[in-house]
């Protein structure tokens, strides 16, 4: 198994300020938390991607993460997931407010996995979607997986 990630800019410019809840149509979107989220959403749509947000269309994906919370508890729900099934290729992207949560390193200079409530998982993007990564990689036939955070 190979798990490959590539962190993200660590600097946005003028999309880092946190909002509240966003309502959709008079719905709550749980994880629409940042104006980050809507700036990766937007760069997506411009160069034509298709991706889903917080699930899978795949039903093998959406089934890969479904013990993948990042506390521990239930589904994952990755910002941002995209699939070339042509190619075998999922991309799994995650954000966070602050640049500052870009990723947590353990003392050995690894990643941090650990999981829960205030974990570097749920606390850091590379960490998050390289957490996600790994449950697809485990638990479907999808074994080249990109996380971006």
């Amino acid at each position: 198994m190979q798990l490959f990630f590539l962190p993200s800019l660590k600097k946005l410019k003028g999309y880092s300020k946190s909002t509240s809840n966003r309502k959709l149509g008079g719905l709550m979107v749980p994880n629409e938390k940042t104006l980050t989220d809507q700036f990766v959403r937007n760069e997506l749509n411009k160069i034509q991607l298709n991706y889903d947000e917080q699930k899978s269309s795949n039903e093998i994906i959406d089934k890969a993460l479904k013990n993948a919370s990042k506390v521990g508890d239930g589904k994952g729900k990755p910002e941002f997931i995209i699939l070339y099934e042509e190619l075998g290729l999922v991309i799994i992207i995650e954000d966070k407010v602050e640049n500052t949560r870009l990723e947590k390193l353990l003392d050995d200079a690894t990643l941090d996995l650990t999981t829960g409530q205030n974990s570097a998982v749920s606390n850091y993007a590379v960490n998050g979607a390289v957490h996600y990564a790994k449950h697809i990689v485990e638990n479907s036939y999808f074994k080249k997986v990109l996380a971006i955070g």
